[in-house]
């Protein structure tokens, strides 16, 4: 990663799973749904995304922007990117259902560079 360079953010997995487990005579059906990820970029910046674009090396020119989820770091150094993925579960079971939140959390530490170039006149 490199100051000034778009940073790609994404999720990886699927945006819904469905669950039902049977015991002693009683269905439970779960759906989950991811509603949103929310990075703390580790520069003070926070970032949060309902739709992501993974990227593919050679499917589009090099320091494109992310159509969707992305950041720029302005300064060198060594960040934690923390990305927090908020889920609705859904459930029924006897008669009964409801909706409820849930989340869960990730992190990973990244090493941002500076570019320099050197001219040289002859």
């Amino acid at each position: 990663m490199a100051v000034g360079h778009p940073v790609w953010l994404w999720r990886d997995g699927a945006s819904s799973t469905t669950e039902t487990v049977s015991l002693a005579g009683v269905t439970l059906n779960m759906t989950a749904k991811h509603q949103s990820t929310t990075y703390d970029m580790g520069d003070g910046a926070r970032v949060t995304c309902t739709a992501s674009t993974p990227w593919v090396a050679g499917a589009q020119p090099p320091g494109s922007p992310s159509p969707d989820c992305g950041h720029v770091y302005s300064r060198p150094g060594k960040y934690t990117i923390s990305a927090t993925h908020h889920w609705q579960l859904s459930w029924s079971a006897m008669g009964q259902s409801g909706t409820l939140p849930m989340s869960n959390a990730s992190s990973t530490a990244v090493t941002v560079g500076e570019l320099a170039s050197v001219v040289i006149e002859r």
